[in-house]
């Protein structure tokens, strides 16, 4: 601190300068007092007045603090205002201003940390993606001579992929064209109308109009149309769908299990094979099933639609079936009548025609006259006396064809067919010596007896 001499300077105020011990910086200025020791002119200052600015002085020297040192006891602060009061101006640990924000007057959708992390993300993944394709590019043009058609839209020299893209119903300038092939090395851009949609050119080789197929699969039942009418005439040249069935020579499942979708099937010749049928000249067994025809009762024969037309078959009350040209029973018989004509197989050798039991056709020789199968009959003779009682004369036989039966005795023979004859219940009465012939169809029981007991009843049967 500089000294003033007072012992030559009168009362009043001179400047001193504080500086800190030992270093010589300077501290503060401030304004030496010179007081009157009470002499009533100048002199030295006091002992008490020098206490004091001593004192004035190392308060001074108490507020200063160099940077880094601790807070002293007593400083001077910097403040502000929050517009009434002063408040004191704050630092961090390294000296450097401290300011909080207490609230945030940012907009709607204004950039926060998350919301610039997130658009980070994104700007990288950007980044990443563009330069793969910008390392592509070059591979892509080094090819656009494999590519017909392409060459003249991507620059070769340019690398530029960005002038071939452009925007919707934008101007096709330079660009990539969508190409197709006529079937040969020839390509052709493929032309779309103002809506984008491809359009498809006329030919052969392409599906035509969609309006034209929509009217061809209208439903209807005229010529053109798949649909046909009941009743309706046919006609040559008629459009339908063909139902395409399965060749199977030999009937088998083609399913896996009931309720899934199998084809119609049908033998080599193209015949369907329906559940029941029958096999020509197979062998009938109790139980075989076939196919059931349905027919629509008509009392009164009668057509029942114009010719040409699909009709169902007809049957009677009764469900006898109605043919061409029946004729009823017990009807007057007419000039010009016609009926069904009856087929025989011509076997003039007799020969078999199929196993037993087996369906087979009846046989004629060649003048159509049926073959009809004669045996010849065995004949078996036997003796049986007379009696006053009952008795057998033949007893029941199926294979019998016919018999004759002598009654050789002097008394009368009643004769039964059935059991047990008597002189009231007989079906014949033979006299001595009558012959009769047993109606041939007739194999039951024969009894007879005689009004007494005497001869015999000479029989022979034919089987």
């Amino acid at each position: 601190m500089s000294k003033v001499n007072v012992a030559n300077n009168p009362i009043g105020s001179y400047p001193v300068k504080v500086t800190r011990e030992g270093t010589g910086a300077d501290i503060v200025n401030v304004q030496h007092v010179i007081v009157d020791s009470g002499g009533g002119g100048g002199g030295d200052a006091t002992a008490a007045n020098q206490v004091i600015e001593i004192a004035s002085l190392q308060l001074l020297d108490d507020v200063v603090a160099t940077t880094a040192a601790a807070i002293p006891t007593k400083g001077f602060a910097i403040s502000g205002t929050d517009g009434t009061n002063a408040r004191v101006l704050k630092t961090d640990t390294s000296g450097e201003l401290q300011i909080d924000v207490l609230s945030s007057a940012l907009p709607s959708g204004a950039a926060t940390a998350a919301r610039q992390d997130t658009g980070n993300s994104s700007l990288a993944n950007i980044d990443a993606i563009t330069g793969t394709i910008l390392g592509d590019t070059s591979s892509i043009v080094s090819y656009t001579s494999y590519l017909p058609g392409i060459d003249g839209y991507i620059s070769t020299t340019s690398n530029n992929l960005a002038s071939v893209i452009g925007t919707d119903a934008s101007t096709f300038n330079n660009g990539i064209r969508m190409l197709g092939l006529n079937g040969g090395i020839d390509n052709y851009t493929i032309a779309v109308d103002g809506s984008g949609q491809i359009l498809l050119g006329a030919g052969s080789a392409n599906i035509g109009s969609i309006t034209s197929i929509t009217s061809s699969i209208t439903p209807g039942t005229a010529a053109a149309n798949l649909g046909k009418a009941e009743d309706a005439v046919h006609g040559t040249g008629d459009t339908g769908v063909m139902a395409l069935a399965v060749r199977t020579d030999t009937s088998a499942a083609l399913a896996g299990t009931t309720g899934d979708y199998i084809p119609l099937t049908t033998d080599a010749l193209g015949k369907l094979w329906v559940a029941g049928s029958q096999t020509e000249d197979a062998v009938a067994a109790s139980g075989d099933r076939g196919m059931f025809n349905l027919s629509v009762r008509q009392d009164t024969a009668s057509a029942t639609g114009a010719n040409g037309d699909y009709v169902a078959i007809t049957s009677d009350a009764l469900g006898k079936l109605w043919t061409a040209d029946c004729q009823t029973e017990d009807a007057v018989a007419a000039s010009g009548d016609r009926g069904s004509f009856v087929l025989s197989v011509a076997n003039t050798g007799g020969t078999s025609l199929a196993a037993n039991g087996d369906y087979i056709g009846q046989a004629a020789d060649l003048a159509g006259r049926t073959l009809v199968s004669m045996r010849t009959p065995t004949a078996t003779l036997s003796n049986v006396a007379g009696s006053a009682a009952s008795v057998t004369i033949l007893a029941a036989n199926s294979n019998r064809t016919g018999a004759t039966i002598v009654n050789d005795s002097t008394a009368i023979l009643y004769l039964k067919f059935g059991a047990t004859a008597s002189t009231s219940s007989y079906t014949v009465k033979m006299v001595a010596d009558a012959y009769y012939e047993v109606p041939f169809g007739y194999s039951g029981v024969i009894d007879g007896i005689w009004a007494s007991a005497t001869g015999n009843a000479r029989v022979t049967e034919l089987t």
